[in-house]
């Protein structure tokens, strides 16, 4: 017999799982947007930049991308919205 805390646990587990799962996801697609809106020469530091960011971020850029249509203003707005990478040490 499992106990209901031990239930509560594993529930609460997934639950933390799919947010993640779905925030991951998120990334990816927006990942692929840039690449495809601006190339994939020169967008690697702006993917760095994703991983990052928080799901508000997240959406604020997708916003972002599908309703600027010159590339140099899209440019200029996620390098100001995406929060810097962490560099590794």
């Amino acid at each position: 017999m499992k106990s209901p805390g031990y239930q509560q646990i594993l529930a609460e587990g997934e639950a933390k799982g799919l947010a993640k799962g779905a925030l991951d996801g998120q990334r990816n697609t927006l990942a692929r947007l840039i690449r495809a809106r601006l190339g994939p020469r020169g967008t690697a530091t702006l993917v760095a930049r994703i991983r990052s960011a928080s799901e508000s971020t997240l959406n604020r850029a997708t916003d972002l991308i599908g309703s600027t249509k010159e590339e140099a203003v899209l440019l200029a707005g996620l390098k100001k919205l995406l929060p810097r990478a962490k560099r590794k040490a």
